[in-house]
Formats: structure tokens, C-alpha cells, sequence
């Protein structure tokens, strides 16, 4: 579906919610609406781990091998992609001593559990059971390590869509829009364009009803 197209479905589902039947919205307030309709979309579709549910998401799910950024005593640091939205699963290539390339896979923990995970010998990285734990932290994946040395990362993640853009609209900075049409599958541009439909209706009409009462207390006085 292209980014007109879907402008168009959106120009028609809000004329069947409206009493007017003649809405019309300009094509850059749309894009806004997409966008940020999509971002939320995303925010409820996109599993944190591995599952049937993939299916739905699968055009923008991405496996990048990251090099090692810094390797530190309890960690090793990688740079998160640039379009990298939620994490999908990954693991490690390690090695230790004459086993080379092990797969170690891995599972995310928040930055305060960590010490009480590499306390306790059952939940610390384990090169034979082959398990560990990343973190997320300001743009940085830290995947944590014991007596092993970590190779590379294997990682997948849901990218984040590009926004679409309309040529002829103009970019919340000031600058033109040209034709950018959504990466997702058509069954899922129409969800997210219902949810943009429904958000601009709610505040179409709140816009009316504060107009309204602005009029009745004008009518008073």
C-alpha cells in the first residue's frame, strides 16, 4: 500500500464516523497521525521474545552480527543499530580455552538485577550451560561473561518503521515531504490507519465540544 492509498482509506473512515461527510485533513496532519498511531501499534504488537507471534512483525525483523565496542572484566559492550525499536531473541558466539565459537544464548534482565544474578551461581553466566544476560543501557547492549571470551553477538530485534511521508506535505521541521510509503503489511497499515481515524475523531470532537460550550456561554451573557 502506498502512502496515498492510505491517506485515502483514512479520508474515507473518517467520513463515515463524521456527521459532515465531507472532513477533509491535510495530507501533512495525516502523515503526523500515522506515525504516531503506527509507534503505538508497534509498542502492542511487538513480542519480547521469540513466539508465533513474530508472524505478525516478520517484515521488520532484523539479525545484525555486532563486533564487541569495549570488552570490560563482567561484560562485553555492543552498539544498539540505529533503527532498532524492541529486541526480538540473540545470543553469543563464545569461546574458552581450546571450545571455540559455543553458542551462548542470552536473556534480558534489568541493570538492578544484575549483581544478584552474578552472585549466585545457578542465574550467572554460564559457558557449559551456555546462558547469560544483556542489559539495555543508553543506546548499549552489555552482555555479561564469566571465564569465557565473547566473540560476537547475533542479534535480532524489530527495526523501527520509517515514518511515510506524502510528497507535497511538509515535516514537522519545516522541510518537504516526499513519497515514503509504510514498510508494514497492508493488513496492518489498515489497523494502524483505523487507530489514526479514531484518534483524529476524538479530537475533532473535543475541538467541537469545546467550540460548542464556548457558544452556549456566549449565548448566556
Amino acid at each position: 500500500m502506498t502512502s496515498n492509498e492510505a491517506y485515502l482509506k483514512f479520508l474515507i473512515k473518517i467520513n463515515k464516523g463524521s456527521t459532515q461527510f465531507n472532513a477533509t485533513v491535510d495530507r501533512s496532519v495525516f502523515c503526523s497521525l500515522y506515525n504516531e498511531s503506527q509507534r503505538r501499534w508497534l509498542n502492542k504488537n511487538t513480542p519480547e521474545t521469540t513466539s508465533e507471534d513474530i508472524n505478525n512483525v516478520q517484515s521488520i525483523i532484523v539479525n545484525k552480527i555486532l563486533p564487541p565496542l569495549a570488552v570490560k572484566k563482567e561484560y562485553v559492550e555492543f552498539d544498539l543499530p540505529v533503527d532498532w525499536f524492541s529486541c526480538a531473541d540473540t545470543y553469543i558466539l563464545a569461546n574458552k580455552l581450546k571450545c571455540k565459537k559455543k553458542v551462548v544464548n542470552l536473556y534480558q534482565t534489568r541493570s538492578v538485577n544484575v549483581r544478584k544474578l552474578l552472585a549466585d551461581d545457578s542465574t550467572k553466566p554460564s559457558f557449559d550451560f551456555q546462558e547469560s544476560f544483556y542489559t539495555l543501557e543508553h543506546n548499549k547492549i552489555k552482555v555479561y561473561k564469566d571465564d569465557f571470551d565473547v566473540v560476537e553477538l547475533s542479534f535480532n530485534y524489530y527495526k523501527e518503521p520509517k515514518d511515510i511521508e506524502i510528497a507535497g506535505g511538509v515535516k514537522p521541521d519545516g522541510t518537504p515531504m516526499v513519497n515514503i510509503n509504510p514498510e508494514l503489511a497492508d493488513i496492518f497499515v489498515d489497523q494502524i490507519i483505523s487507530e489514526a481515524a479514531t484518534e483524529y475523531m476524538r479530537n475533532w470532537e473535543n475541538a467541537q465540544g469545546v467550540q460548542l460550550g464556548k457558544d452556549r456561554s456566549n449565548s448566556e451573557n
